[in-house]
This record gives C-alpha cells, sequence and structure tokens, in this order.
C-alpha cells in the first residue's frame, strides 16, 4: 500500500515537472534588431505565450489592441495594417491573452524563435511573406462568385462559410494556425496548391475544399455509408460543412456531426448566416 502511494507521488512530480520545465519568464523580445526589455512577464508553455493585454502594444510596435469578447477575436493594428487573431473562449479574460508563437509568426509575417538560454524571444522578417490588409467586401464577393461558378456552390452558402470562419478578415489566424479568410491550414493549402496569405488563392482553396467535401459526402450518402442521411442537399451540406470545421475523419468515427460544441454551433451558424443572405 505505502509503495502504490510512493509511486503515485512520484508520477504526479514527474507530470508537474514534465509541465513546468518548459514554463519560463520572457526577459527580453527583439525585433527586427531592436530589443525591448521591460515587463513581459509572459512565459511560455507548449509554444504558446502567455502575455498580459497592457503589455502587447509595447510588444506589437506600440500598436492599437481590440478584444472583442463577442467575437472572441483581438485586433491589432500596426504600420496602417491591421490582423486579427480568432481566440478559444478560454483564452481570454480581462488581464490576459495567450496566443500561439504559429499565430504570432503568421500575423506578422515574421519567423518567431525562442532563445531558451536569453529567455529571448527574437522576431526576424519573413521574405515573401507579405502582410494582407482587410480587403474591400465587393472585391471579396466578386472572387466568391467566380469560384462559386467554377465549382457550382452557391456563393451565398461560400459567404456563410466565411462570415463564419473569418469575419471576412484575410489576416485573421486561428489558434490552430489556420489562414486567411477561409481559415485554411498550411497542410491543407498545400494540398490543394494554394497560398493562403494571397486573398483569391485562399477563397479558391477553400471553395474547392467545401467542394470535395460535397462530393464525398454525395457519393458516401448514396453508398450507405452515414445510414441517418439521406442523399439530399440538407444532409449532404451538413456533413461537408462539419467535415470542414471538423475534418473528414471525425464526420466518419461519429457517422455525422461530432459532438464538438464548436463543430455543432459552427453548422448551425453557417446555415443561419446562409439563409440571412438568400432572403436579403
Amino acid at each position: 500500500m505505502r509503495l502504490k502511494f510512493y509511486l503515485i507521488i512520484f508520477f504526479l512530480f514527474f507530470i508537474l515537472n514534465l509541465i513546468y520545465s518548459n514554463t519560463v519568464f520572457i526577459e527580453s523580445i527583439i525585433i527586427e534588431d531592436k530589443k525591448l526589455i521591460g515587463n513581459f512577464y509572459g512565459n511560455i508553455i507548449e509554444n504558446r505565450i502567455y502575455i498580459p493585454i497592457v503589455t502587447l502594444p509595447n510588444i506589437f510596435f506600440n500598436a492599437k489592441i481590440e478584444l472583442s469578447g463577442s467575437e472572441k477575436m483581438l485586433k491589432i493594428h500596426f504600420n496602417n495594417n491591421s490582423v486579427s487573431i480568432k481566440l478559444e473562449e478560454h483564452w481570454n479574460n480581462k488581464n490576459d491573452v495567450i496566443v500561439p508563437i504559429k499565430a504570432i509568426s503568421q500575423m506578422l509575417g515574421m519567423n518567431v524563435t525562442w532563445e531558451k538560454n536569453k529567455k529571448t524571444l527574437v522576431f526576424k522578417k519573413e521574405k515573401n511573406k507579405p502582410i494582407n490588409s482587410d480587403f474591400n467586401f465587393d472585391d471579396i464577393v466578386n472572387i466568391v462568385k467566380k469560384y462559386s461558378t467554377h465549382y457550382q456552390i452557391d456563393y451565398r452558402l461560400i459567404l456563410a462559410v466565411i462570415k463564419k470562419e473569418s469575419s471576412f478578415r484575410q489576416n485573421c489566424v486561428s489558434p490552430a494556425g489556420a489562414i486567411g479568410i477561409m481559415q485554411l491550414m498550411p497542410k491543407t493549402a498545400e494540398y490543394l496548391n494554394v497560398n493562403p496569405y494571397i486573398l483569391e488563392d485562399n477563397i479558391k482553396g477553400g471553395v474547392k475544399y467545401l467542394r470535395e467535401m460535397i462530393d464525398k459526402y454525395t457519393k458516401e450518402i448514396k453508398n450507405n455509408i452515414f445510414n441517418n442521411f439521406l442523399l439530399v442537399e440538407r444532409d449532404i451540406l451538413t456533413l461537408s460543412l462539419a467535415a470542414y470545421n471538423a475534418g473528414p475523419g471525425n464526420v466518419r468515427k461519429y457517422q455525422g456531426i461530432p459532438p464538438f460544441p464548436e463543430t455543432q454551433n459552427y453548422v448551425t451558424k453557417v446555415y443561419e448566416y446562409y439563409n440571412s443572405y438568400k432572403n436579403n
């Protein structure tokens, strides 16, 4: 019994040590050879930077910071540009925000490295990776209509997906690293042979992927892989939207919309926006 107790204590100590061994305080931040030293008492845990909101303007070029609780978005304005970060609900509160290193790299168009021995974050510009500003809504609609015709998807459905994914922000970056107006993951963008940092490419890739999902579930419903779904447009779109959000693997695993609140809300909101666009 005593041996079991000691083994549990040892196991707990091992887990805590594993967690906190990667937890360090940021002593300085270097942005393009400019060294910032001050109250940057965020820390790094599993490649995420925990930074108090009040210090963000100092880190991001004295930028203007906007935190929208309703949209769960952090918007940073700097150098006549603006970028947006999608935040998970548990990643922000009144005092601080948690930002993945990957998201900072993508939204600033910079490589971010952590020099552990110096406890220093180093930001360096990446070549050929422009920081895109938000685009005119009419420009977005025109591009959407172009690819909706090519891939034979109602353009209003694509607009609904975009509304839910990024609120029409091309420079939106998710905590998981999804990029742009249709929130393409880097590997997905590579598979689709598009550059997610370019507005038209991002839309083209997102619409192409949605078309692939529609074709996939049309075939699979027809082959009775999903017993609770009929070969009708609504059921095909439901599975396609769920796959766009949670991945086709999860849709297959759960034989429909996965039981994830995020995905269930995603499908509901896309339909809500879709109906709104159709009625206007």
